[in-house]
């Protein structure tokens, strides 16, 4: 069995398509970067960095995730510029959101939101699969024309996203943390296998 290695390219990818090109008055905002325990799962370990170091930020998460029991995980938001850097960040550093997304993480709930958007004629800007066993799963963003800087309006796009496509709707907080497209997904619950993540740019996304 061919041993799964964390794909940088794939991870700068997922990067760039949520934080490059930003605004000039965001351009101080903050990434995070967290990742799980080893020994207990628990993602308490976190790292943020500058909008200008996408390429530094992945080569250290490569390392990281390359580690066994270390998932990796981005802020789905810009970090407040002023955030402590080498600590998980929380709600309240939000900064501003550059893209909705939404979870589909039970069985059934990805074929039945896919189903959903080919029948609206609505396709994300991207997306995230987090795992194919036992069952398909995976994250869309929606790219946002003008970035969001109302967290509590933040919260409530990424709700009506997850009730109109039937995602996980606890999934919705300004400091959430997704996924990284591109990294080894090392598994905590029954019935999971160490699966490589995978970012997918879609054809005329929203």
């Amino acid at each position: 069995m061919m041993e799964l290695a964390p794909n940088s390219a794939a991870m700068l990818a997922h990067s760039e398509a949520m934080f490059g090109d930003l605004p000039a008055e965001l351009r101080n905002g903050l990434i995070e970067l967290s990742w799980t325990d080893p020994e207990d799962g628990r993602l308490n370990h976190g790292r943020l960095f500058r909008s200008d170091e996408l390429a530094k930020m992945v080569q250290v998460a490569a390392r990281l995730n390359a580690v066994a029991g270390q998932s990796l995980y981005v802020g789905a938001a810009l970090r407040k510029p002023k955030t402590s850097k080498f600590r998980r960040a929380a709600d309240t550093d939000f900064y501003a959101l550059t893209c909705t997304y939404a979870d589909f993480d039970g069985p059934g709930d990805l074929d039945r939101a896919e189903a959903l958007c080919r029948e609206k004629g609505v396709e994300p800007s991207f997306k995230v699969y987090t795992g194919r066993h036992p069952h398909a799963r995976a994250q869309f963003w929606f790219r946002l024309q003008e970035p969001q800087r109302d967290p509590e309006a933040c919260r409530k796009l990424n709700r009506a996203i997850a009730d109109a496509l039937g995602g996980d709707v606890t999934v919705v907080n300004p400091g959430r943390v997704m996924r990284l497209g591109g990294s080894i997904a090392w598994p905590r619950k029954k019935g999971r296998i160490i699966e490589l993540t995978e970012f997918v740019l879609t054809e005329g996304g929203a």
